[in-house]
């Protein structure tokens, strides 16, 4: 990036950014103060360094420019799917319990770096065929393109970055020129599998409920559950057995139960 260049730099976004991150890691440092767990006193310091880290790879990557990334969009695919392999076979649990992590003397999340590199990726893959986005195609095709690493985010599991990931397709091919006959043509599809499966809707589920009551009740309860006739149904039930649906317990033989039975229905 040249003189000139730094000079359109956003440096109102960057002030906002480093802000944003000060507050975070102060946040971090009120909640784990005093904790005895090396793991939460150790929370502070490593959110500071991976902010410092996050800064140098911030001002590196705005020295280059965008057009070489574009030139090694394909490579950055590649790497992109391999972390995320790596992932599956190496990966670590988070704290939400997801193995999405990455411990190579420091613990990396690649589905991050792959947030970064898929917009490069798929940017350029729409910025090649935008004068095919016409053809039906073409979204088939960069639904493909993101949707194998979305698919491999979704089974380490992390729900929240694979719906990231969705909105930034939607996102990403709306701003190319998505035609109105495509949006519609999703809308029709979408509406059909909802007709499709209404005629579930009106069924009756069986399922089996083994819920605690207050005063260790060991039943083994069968639920009858109507999804149509659920919004009035007690949450409660006598005998200290909670139960949101219809309930219909049944002692399970040889089991003595201490409270009576419970049975409630819905109207």
């Amino acid at each position: 990036m040249t003189q000139g260049s730094w000079r359109q730099f956003d440096w109102l976004l960057l002030g906002a950014t480093i802000i944003l991150t000060v507050f975070g890691i102060l946040m971090i440092r009120s909640a784990t103060l005093g904790a005895i767990d090396p793991d939460l006193i150790n929370r502070v310091p490593d959110q500071i360094r991976f902010s410092i880290l996050g800064l140098l790879v911030l001002f590196g990557l705005a020295t280059l420019d965008y057009r070489l990334l574009g030139g090694l969009h394909q490579w950055l695919y590649i790497i992109m799917i391999v972390l995320l392999l790596l992932v599956q076979f190496f990966g670590v649990e988070g704290d939400g319990g997801a193995q999405s992590w990455l411990n190579i003397g420091i613990r990396i999340q690649p589905s991050e770096i792959a947030k970064v590199l898929i917009i490069i990726t798929l940017g350029m893959f729409l910025a090649r065929n935008w004068e095919k986005m016409g053809e039906l195609s073409t979204i088939i095709k960069s639904g493909i393109h993101i949707g194998i690493p979305t698919a491999l985010i979704f089974i380490q599991p992390d729900l929240g970055m694979t719906i990231v990931f969705a909105v930034m397709w939607i996102v990403m091919v709306c701003a190319s020129g998505l035609r109105l006959k495509h949006i519609a043509t999703f809308a029709l599809i979408v509406g059909d599998q909802r007709r499709s499966l209404s005629p579930w809707s009106g069924r009756r589920w069986k399922v089996t409920s083994a819920s605690a009551s207050p005063r260790s009740c060991s039943q083994r309860a069968t639920a009858t559950l109507t999804t149509t006739s659920c919004k009035r149904v007690s949450p409660l039930v006598p005998g200290g057995c909670s139960a949101k649906v219809t309930l219909r317990a049944r002692k399970t033989p040889g089991v003595s139960c201490g409270c009576a039975t419970p049975t409630s229905s819905s109207r």
